[in-house]
């Protein structure tokens, strides 16, 4: 049981940073996400425990993944303008 509740709550979490960061993120990597979810929800579905656990690690690591895309793209422009500034500052 505790298995599915994480589950299930990995894969609603995954879907809203999708939702909200979705503009950030690859098209490739937004179809590996829809695929690790089917996935899950799939073996979800059969009650394979070791399935689910692999399943759960899979998608966890793609949710990573995008995260890190998200994020990512969110600190560029920031590190970008400090380096600037590290340019201007450094005479």
């Amino acid at each position: 049981m505790k298995k599915k509740n994480k589950a299930d709550s990995l894969i609603y979490s995954t879907q809203k940073s999708v939702r909200e960061h979705g503009d950030k993120i690859a098209s490739a990597e937004k179809e590996e996400v829809d695929s690790a979810i089917k996935s899950l929800q799939s073996a979800l579905s059969n009650e394979d425990i070791d399935d689910i656990n692999h399943k759960i690690e899979h998608l966890t690591q793609v949710s990573m993944k995008i995260s890190q895309q998200a994020y990512g793209a969110k600190q560029q422009p920031e590190s970008s303008q400090s380096a600037s500034g590290e340019k201007t500052d450094g005479k």
